[in-house]
Protein backbone atom coordinates (compact mmCIF):
# COMPACT_ATOMS: atom_id res chain seq x y z
CA UNK A 1 0.00 0.00 0.00
CA UNK A 2 1.35 3.71 -0.91
CA UNK A 3 3.00 5.24 1.98
CA UNK A 4 0.56 8.84 2.92
CA UNK A 5 1.26 11.89 2.24
CA UNK A 6 4.42 12.73 -0.55
CA UNK A 7 6.59 9.92 0.03
CA UNK A 8 5.58 8.01 -2.89
CA UNK A 9 5.42 3.91 -3.34
CA UNK A 10 7.39 2.23 -0.47
CA UNK A 11 11.23 1.87 -1.30
CA UNK A 12 10.91 5.35 -3.78
CA UNK A 13 13.95 7.02 -3.18
CA UNK A 14 13.12 10.67 -2.39
CA UNK A 15 12.92 13.78 -4.68
CA UNK A 16 15.69 15.92 -3.11
CA UNK A 17 17.14 18.43 -5.35
CA UNK A 18 20.46 20.03 -4.69
CA UNK A 19 21.51 23.25 -6.27
CA UNK A 20 24.46 23.45 -8.83
CA UNK A 21 27.29 25.41 -7.27
CA UNK A 22 27.29 28.78 -8.82
CA UNK A 23 29.68 29.47 -12.00
CA UNK A 24 33.26 30.89 -11.37
CA UNK A 25 33.08 34.73 -12.11
CA UNK A 26 35.07 35.82 -15.52
CA UNK A 27 38.39 35.66 -15.08
CA UNK A 28 41.67 35.66 -16.89
CA UNK A 29 45.32 35.61 -15.93
CA UNK A 30 48.73 35.01 -17.52
CA UNK A 31 52.42 34.41 -15.18
CA UNK A 32 54.66 33.93 -18.89
CA UNK A 33 55.93 30.60 -17.69
CA UNK A 34 55.16 28.45 -20.64
CA UNK A 35 57.52 30.60 -22.23
CA UNK A 36 61.27 30.68 -23.27
CA UNK A 37 63.41 33.67 -22.79
CA UNK A 38 63.97 35.75 -25.22
CA UNK A 39 61.46 34.57 -27.54
CA UNK A 40 58.46 37.07 -28.95
CA UNK A 41 55.18 36.97 -27.62
CA UNK A 42 52.84 36.42 -29.75
CA UNK A 43 49.07 34.91 -28.96
CA UNK A 44 49.98 31.26 -30.22
CA UNK A 45 52.34 30.87 -27.95
CA UNK A 46 51.23 32.89 -24.92
CA UNK A 47 48.71 30.15 -23.61
CA UNK A 48 49.07 26.71 -22.00
CA UNK A 49 50.53 26.30 -18.55
CA UNK A 50 50.83 30.25 -18.99
CA UNK A 51 47.61 30.57 -18.28
CA UNK A 52 44.95 32.43 -20.52
CA UNK A 53 46.54 33.53 -24.22
CA UNK A 54 46.80 37.02 -25.43
CA UNK A 55 44.28 37.87 -28.08
CA UNK A 56 47.11 40.25 -29.69
CA UNK A 57 50.38 41.47 -29.20
CA UNK A 58 51.56 44.75 -30.48
CA UNK A 59 54.89 46.68 -30.59
CA UNK A 60 55.93 49.15 -32.97
CA UNK A 61 58.56 51.83 -33.92
CA UNK A 62 61.90 50.69 -34.47
CA UNK A 63 63.69 48.33 -32.22
CA UNK A 64 60.65 47.30 -29.88
CA UNK A 65 59.42 44.11 -28.67
CA UNK A 66 57.53 41.91 -26.48
CA UNK A 67 58.73 39.29 -25.64
CA UNK A 68 59.18 36.36 -22.46
CA UNK A 69 62.45 37.35 -20.19
CA UNK A 70 64.30 36.65 -17.60
CA UNK A 71 66.15 39.39 -17.17
CA UNK A 72 64.80 40.90 -14.00
CA UNK A 73 63.95 38.88 -10.74
CA UNK A 74 60.19 38.60 -10.79
CA UNK A 75 57.70 36.22 -9.40
CA UNK A 76 59.09 32.86 -11.01
CA UNK A 77 61.16 32.21 -14.16
CA UNK A 78 60.13 34.40 -16.67
CA UNK A 79 58.07 37.44 -16.83
CA UNK A 80 56.59 39.82 -19.94
CA UNK A 81 59.58 42.37 -21.36
CA UNK A 82 58.00 45.17 -22.92
CA UNK A 83 60.64 46.98 -25.12
CA UNK A 84 60.44 50.24 -27.09
CA UNK A 85 63.20 51.16 -28.85
CA UNK A 86 65.35 54.52 -30.67
CA UNK A 87 61.94 55.53 -32.45
CA UNK A 88 58.78 56.14 -30.17
CA UNK A 89 55.85 53.14 -30.78
CA UNK A 90 53.80 50.54 -28.59
CA UNK A 91 54.40 47.47 -26.73
CA UNK A 92 51.65 45.78 -25.16
CA UNK A 93 49.52 42.64 -24.39
CA UNK A 94 45.98 42.79 -25.45
CA UNK A 95 42.93 40.58 -24.15
CA UNK A 96 39.57 40.79 -25.95
CA UNK A 97 36.16 39.55 -24.30
CA UNK A 98 33.72 40.61 -26.40
CA UNK A 99 31.20 37.55 -25.02
CA UNK A 100 31.80 39.22 -21.22
CA UNK A 101 31.41 42.63 -21.15
CA UNK A 102 32.33 43.80 -18.06
CA UNK A 103 30.36 46.92 -15.95
CA UNK A 104 32.89 46.11 -13.09
CA UNK A 105 36.65 45.10 -13.11
CA UNK A 106 39.19 44.52 -11.48
CA UNK A 107 42.89 44.25 -12.59
CA UNK A 108 46.30 43.06 -11.14
CA UNK A 109 50.02 43.33 -12.50
CA UNK A 110 52.95 43.14 -11.56
CA UNK A 111 55.69 45.25 -12.70
CA UNK A 112 59.37 46.68 -12.73
CA UNK A 113 60.49 49.32 -13.95
CA UNK A 114 64.36 49.84 -14.88
CA UNK A 115 64.38 53.12 -14.73
CA UNK A 116 61.51 56.18 -15.14
CA UNK A 117 59.75 56.56 -18.61
CA UNK A 118 60.90 59.42 -20.46
CA UNK A 119 57.44 59.95 -20.72
CA UNK A 120 54.12 58.96 -19.72
CA UNK A 121 53.17 55.52 -20.44
CA UNK A 122 50.18 53.18 -20.04
CA UNK A 123 50.33 49.86 -18.14
CA UNK A 124 46.30 49.43 -17.65
CA UNK A 125 44.31 50.11 -20.72
CA UNK A 126 40.51 49.04 -20.55
CA UNK A 127 38.21 50.13 -23.93
CA UNK A 128 35.49 48.70 -25.53
CA UNK A 129 36.06 46.55 -28.93
CA UNK A 130 35.84 49.37 -31.36
CA UNK A 131 39.11 50.92 -28.83
CA UNK A 132 36.03 53.39 -26.93
CA UNK A 133 37.70 55.51 -24.93
CA UNK A 134 37.75 54.68 -21.07
CA UNK A 135 39.47 55.73 -18.38
CA UNK A 136 43.45 54.43 -17.87
CA UNK A 137 46.11 54.03 -15.45
CA UNK A 138 49.69 55.65 -16.60
CA UNK A 139 52.93 56.20 -14.49
CA UNK A 140 54.26 59.40 -14.91
CA UNK A 141 58.46 60.41 -15.59
CA UNK A 142 58.51 60.76 -11.78
CA UNK A 143 57.30 57.26 -11.49
CA UNK A 144 54.12 57.84 -9.93
CA UNK A 145 50.76 56.77 -10.98
CA UNK A 146 48.42 58.78 -12.49
CA UNK A 147 44.56 57.65 -13.58
CA UNK A 148 42.77 59.52 -16.70
CA UNK A 149 39.66 60.32 -17.77
CA UNK A 150 38.03 59.15 -20.90
CA UNK A 151 39.25 61.94 -22.92
CA UNK A 152 42.58 61.23 -21.68
CA UNK A 153 43.53 63.98 -18.61
CA UNK A 154 44.86 63.36 -15.63
CA UNK A 155 41.89 63.35 -12.86
CA UNK A 156 44.32 61.68 -9.68
CA UNK A 157 47.81 61.34 -8.79
CA UNK A 158 49.72 58.65 -6.46
CA UNK A 159 51.72 60.36 -4.24
CA UNK A 160 54.44 57.65 -3.94
CA UNK A 161 56.66 56.76 -6.86
CA UNK A 162 57.74 53.33 -7.76
CA UNK A 163 60.79 52.58 -6.83
CA UNK A 164 63.31 51.70 -9.83
CA UNK A 165 64.31 48.13 -10.64
CA UNK A 166 61.95 46.91 -7.76
CA UNK A 167 59.19 44.07 -8.11
CA UNK A 168 55.77 46.12 -6.70
CA UNK A 169 52.07 45.05 -7.52
CA UNK A 170 49.55 47.34 -8.69
CA UNK A 171 45.30 46.42 -8.44
CA UNK A 172 42.56 48.58 -10.65
CA UNK A 173 39.03 48.86 -10.19
CA UNK A 174 37.02 49.77 -12.96
CA UNK A 175 33.56 50.56 -12.34
CA UNK A 176 31.94 52.07 -16.17
CA UNK A 177 29.29 54.08 -16.10
CA UNK A 178 28.95 57.78 -18.22
CA UNK A 179 27.31 59.30 -13.99
CA UNK A 180 28.37 57.02 -11.42
CA UNK A 181 32.06 55.77 -12.57
CA UNK A 182 34.88 54.78 -9.95
CA UNK A 183 38.49 54.16 -10.76
CA UNK A 184 40.76 53.42 -8.31
CA UNK A 185 44.53 52.36 -8.15
CA UNK A 186 46.61 50.61 -5.34
CA UNK A 187 50.17 50.27 -4.80
CA UNK A 188 52.15 47.37 -2.81
CA UNK A 189 55.65 48.20 -2.79
CA UNK A 190 55.11 44.59 -1.12
CA UNK A 191 54.44 42.76 -3.87
CA UNK A 192 53.01 39.20 -1.47
CA UNK A 193 50.91 41.99 0.56
CA UNK A 194 47.21 40.82 1.23
CA UNK A 195 45.28 43.18 -0.71
CA UNK A 196 43.80 45.43 2.24
CA UNK A 197 47.78 46.37 3.04
CA UNK A 198 48.12 48.81 0.52
CA UNK A 199 51.58 51.37 0.22
CA UNK A 200 48.99 53.82 -1.30
CA UNK A 201 45.88 54.61 -3.07
CA UNK A 202 44.08 57.14 -5.35
CA UNK A 203 40.37 57.06 -6.26
CA UNK A 204 37.95 58.99 -8.05
CA UNK A 205 34.12 58.18 -8.06
CA UNK A 206 30.74 59.83 -9.58
CA UNK A 207 32.74 60.45 -13.06
CA UNK A 208 32.29 59.26 -16.26
CA UNK A 209 33.78 56.10 -17.05
CA UNK A 210 32.35 55.45 -20.20
CA UNK A 211 30.54 52.41 -19.90
CA UNK A 212 31.73 48.48 -20.24
CA UNK A 213 34.62 46.99 -21.45
CA UNK A 214 35.60 44.24 -23.74
CA UNK A 215 39.25 44.58 -24.20
CA UNK A 216 42.33 44.99 -21.76
CA UNK A 217 45.70 46.35 -22.62
CA UNK A 218 49.07 45.82 -20.43
CA UNK A 219 51.90 47.54 -21.40
CA UNK A 220 52.73 51.03 -23.05
CA UNK A 221 50.30 51.75 -25.56
CA UNK A 222 48.46 54.83 -27.23
CA UNK A 223 50.60 57.56 -26.56
CA UNK A 224 54.29 56.35 -28.02
CA UNK A 225 57.08 56.58 -26.24
CA UNK A 226 61.02 55.80 -27.20
CA UNK A 227 63.71 54.25 -25.61
CA UNK A 228 62.28 52.36 -22.58
CA UNK A 229 61.75 48.58 -21.43
CA UNK A 230 59.35 47.73 -18.29
CA UNK A 231 58.71 44.56 -17.06
CA UNK A 232 55.50 42.58 -15.82
CA UNK A 233 54.24 39.40 -14.60
CA UNK A 234 51.17 37.62 -13.32
CA UNK A 235 48.72 40.23 -15.18
CA UNK A 236 45.04 39.54 -14.05
CA UNK A 237 41.43 40.49 -15.11
CA UNK A 238 38.53 39.38 -12.92
CA UNK A 239 34.99 40.62 -13.30
CA UNK A 240 34.10 39.75 -9.29
CA UNK A 241 37.21 40.57 -6.77
CA UNK A 242 40.43 42.10 -6.31
CA UNK A 243 43.12 39.47 -7.44
CA UNK A 244 45.08 39.65 -4.91
CA UNK A 245 48.75 38.52 -4.57
CA UNK A 246 49.77 34.96 -6.12
CA UNK A 247 48.45 32.90 -6.26
CA UNK A 248 45.20 34.51 -5.65
CA UNK A 249 42.40 34.45 -3.40
CA UNK A 250 41.51 31.14 -1.65
CA UNK A 251 37.86 30.45 -3.15
CA UNK A 252 35.32 30.45 -0.60
CA UNK A 253 34.11 26.98 0.36
CA UNK A 254 31.12 25.59 -1.25
CA UNK A 255 28.72 25.02 1.50
CA UNK A 256 27.46 21.38 1.66
CA UNK A 257 23.11 21.42 0.38
CA UNK A 258 21.03 21.54 3.40
CA UNK A 259 18.70 18.47 3.35
CA UNK A 260 15.39 19.88 4.09
CA UNK A 261 13.86 18.68 7.84
CA UNK A 262 10.78 16.76 5.83
CA UNK A 263 13.69 14.81 4.25
CA UNK A 264 15.06 14.20 7.69
CA UNK A 265 12.03 13.13 8.93
CA UNK A 266 11.21 11.02 5.92
CA UNK A 267 14.39 8.95 5.86
CA UNK A 268 14.10 8.25 9.89
CA UNK A 269 10.78 5.83 8.75
CA UNK A 270 12.69 4.03 6.72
Amino acid sequence: MPLPGPFGLPGSPPNWRFPLPAAPPFTLTNNFEGGTPGTTITPANSGGISGDAASAITFNGTGAVVRFSNAVSMLDSVCMECVLGSVAGEAFWQWDHPTNPLSTAYFRLYLVLPTAPPANIRIVAPQDSGGGARPRVLVTTARQIILTNTAGSTIATMTTPIPTSQLVRVEVLLVGSSTAGQLEARLYLDPSADVASYSDVVAVSGVDTGGAINRTRFGPNGATVANHTSYYDAIGLSAAYWLGPVPGPVAAATPLPVISTAAVTQASTW
